[in-house]
């Protein structure tokens, strides 16, 4: 991942590079203009001509190169995403089809990103927004919580390991018992 995100930052930089000299050629194209409008002489409005094709033809240079800086940035970063969904680890895979579960579709799984190096766990929206875990409400981190340690679980039992009472903690009392309760099987708060 490190030679992929050296490419972005340095396409990032290249796509600031060719704006800037985009701003640049086009505050030269105005300044020929204007500097057309002053001329009265027919040799002079020659010139002044051949300067502003110059500088359109600079700019279209100019905007050629940012256009596929832009375009290059993008399928960077959709091939990242899309590799990084692909290679997922299957733990992380399972603890987000648990999590659509509990939370009944309102998050479709789970994804990383990273905040450079730092990898951050995020739920995925049916609309394709990632929610952070600082964004979920305490009963939906509980059950994002509780989704990995099911999936944790489940791994666990299925290279031969043994049960403990002690790996799946109730967490239940602060769900969203308005999505939980939903089915007729999920625990009821009482109202008071």
């Amino acid at each position: 991942m490190g030679p992929i995100a050296a490419r972005i930052d340095t396409t990032i930089s290249e796509q600031a590079q060719q704006q800037a000299t985009r701003d640049s050629l086009l505050l030269e194209k105005r300044e020929a203009e204007t500097q057309r409008a002053a001329i009265h002489g027919q040799d002079d409005a020659a010139i002044a001509e051949a300067n502003r094709q110059v500088a359109i033809a600079q700019m279209s240079g100019a905007i050629e190169r940012y256009v596929k800086l832009r375009v290059s940035t993008r399928m960077l970063r959709w091939a990242i995403d899309r590799y990084r969904e692909e290679k997922q680890d299957p733990l992380l895979k399972r603890a987000g089809q648990i999590f659509s579960t509990v939370t009944l579709g309102s998050y479709t799984g789970l994804t990383v990103d990273y905040d450079g190096d730092r990898p951050l766990l995020k739920g995925r929206r049916p609309d394709g927004k990632h929610v952070g875990v600082e964004g979920l409400s305490s009963g939906t981190r509980d059950q994002l919580f509780l989704a990995l340690r099911i999936a944790a679980l489940e791994q666990h039992l299925a290279s031969g390991g043994s049960a403990h009472p002690g790996h799946l903690p109730d967490a239940s009392h602060s769900f969203d018992f308005d999505r939980s309760g939903k089915g007729g099987n999920g625990p009821q708060r009482r109202r008071s």
